[in-house]
């Protein structure tokens, strides 16, 4: 998951589109029709096309992620977004979530949501997500041990 965020902020589709099935559906915020951004996008080649489209509304976009629950075949994550609007320069800064359910090991879908709650709702979390979940600063720390023991 992880490393499909890096790929994607550094704007390398092709190595993000290695984890998306080839019938993908995008859902983005549904907030961001008044910047040209379609209600949905299908297939690698609407991956592409929604990138497109994010940079033709935003010069500049910083996503990074805050917390990751695995639920199995759903993952939902919490990210922050730094953005820029293209034209007017207004910057945004937000919290916003997203729903991945996963099929055969790839991602099938998504839906990006405003309210952390709603996208726990729609992965069927009920759970404490603290609780249920993988935060990042524990999968950094895991990562920082693993690299400590193998300076050793």
């Amino acid at each position: 998951m992880l490393s499909g965020w890096s790929a994607f902020a550094r704007w390398d589709l092709d190595l993000t589109l290695l984890r998306f099935a080839p019938g993908y559906e995008l859902e983005p915020l549904r907030g961001w029709r008044a910047l040209g951004i379609r209600d949905s996008y299908k297939g690698r080649t609407g991956v592409h096309e929604w990138a497109a489209d994010m940079r033709d509304a935003w010069e500049h976009m910083e996503v990074r992620p805050l917390e990751i629950v695995d639920a199995g075949d759903q993952i939902v994550s919490l990210g922050q977004a730094h953005l820029r609007a293209r034209g007017s320069g207004v910057e945004l800064e937000s919290r916003f979530a997203a729903v991945f359910w996963i099929e055969k090991g790839l991602i099938a879908r998504e839906i990006h949501f405003a309210d952390w709650d709603e996208a726990l709702r729609a992965a069927g979390i009920t759970t404490d997500p603290k609780a249920a979940g993988t935060k990042l600063s524990d999968i950094e720390q895991q990562s920082a041990a693993a690299r400590s023991a193998g300076d050793t």
